[in-house]
């Protein structure tokens, strides 16, 4: 429950996790490398950009991109791990049941 959230989740300190509103995911989830045409709504955006372009302006180098994971419910991006949540999945004041989504490298 979102009640349930530890104290300061919001500010995102540990890249590798991430507050999804569970009630607007749809199972199954999958991690997935970057595709040609990708795009989210990045949190704090206020608008639609190509997962390129966010991998650009988070200055993740070139060669690094294609290992970036992205999370997807369907055909949409939730979260470019470790990077950006898509705003159309993160948790706000209407959110009642949060998923916990964290990456571990083995």
């Amino acid at each position: 429950p979102r009640q349930a959230l530890p104290e300061g989740w919001s500010r995102q300190a540990d890249p590798h996790l991430a507050y999804l509103d569970a009630g607007r995911l749809v199972a199954p989830l999958t991690l997935r490398p970057r595709r040609p045409g990708d795009w989210l709504l990045p949190l704090g955006l206020g608008g639609r950009q190509k997962v390129g372009d966010l991998m650009t302006n988070c200055k993740i180098p070139r060669v690094q991109r294609d290992a970036v994971p992205l999370l997807t419910c369907g055909d949409e991006i939730a979260w470019v791990v470790g990077y950006r949540l898509d705003a159309r999945f993160a948790v706000g004041p209407e959110t009642r049941t949060v998923l916990c989504a964290c990456l571990e490298r083995l």
